[in-house]
């Protein structure tokens, strides 16, 4: 059975600073992601126009309701979620996304491989705090499964 046990700070309270960063560079992520989202949802074009843009805001949709659980779920912890634009611009996880008109199939190779950098990088951060806050696990693991979700659509586009 895995140690569920947090460390104590010297106060004797439970130290989530591990999750707090967890938490903190996914809720960047996400907010990232979502933008670049919402600039291939504006500027694409091509025959497959109308499809694509609706799935956009699909994806969009799902990546605001995951920004506001990851801030709310912060909250709960006791911490400061950051989502200024300062923090955000400072996120080196995902390439600028190209100005201008985006073909359909661009957009599409595009967002496919920024979700699966996305969910690469909650995979890699999940297993630092799996075994130290089930509940903050149990909410990136539904995280993933959405946007792994989303990634097989885009994928499926090809």
């Amino acid at each position: 059975m895995a140690n569920t046990t947090l460390k104590k700070e010297s106060g004797g309270k439970a130290d989530y600073r591990p999750v707090h960063e967890v938490l903190q560079a996914n809720l960047l992520d996400q907010i990232l992601l979502s933008l670049q989202v919402k600039q291939a949802h504006w500027n694409i074009v091509g025959p497959r126009f109308i499809s694509i843009h609706e799935f956009l805001d699909v994806i969009y949709g799902t990546l605001q309701e995951q920004v506001d659980q990851s801030a709310e779920r912060l909250r709960h912890l006791r911490a400061f979620p950051n989502g200024n634009a300062s923090e955000i611009a400072e996120n080196e996880l995902l390439a600028p996304m190209p100005t201008g008109e985006i073909s359909d199939v661009e957009v599409v190779d595009l967002i496919t491989h920024r979700l699966e950098v996305v969910i690469a990088a909650f995979r890699e951060r999940l297993g630092t705090i799996e075994d130290v806050d089930v509940v903050t696990a149990d909410m990136i693991h539904g995280h993933i499964e959405k946007l792994e979700a989303h990634g097989w659509m885009m994928r499926s586009m090809k």
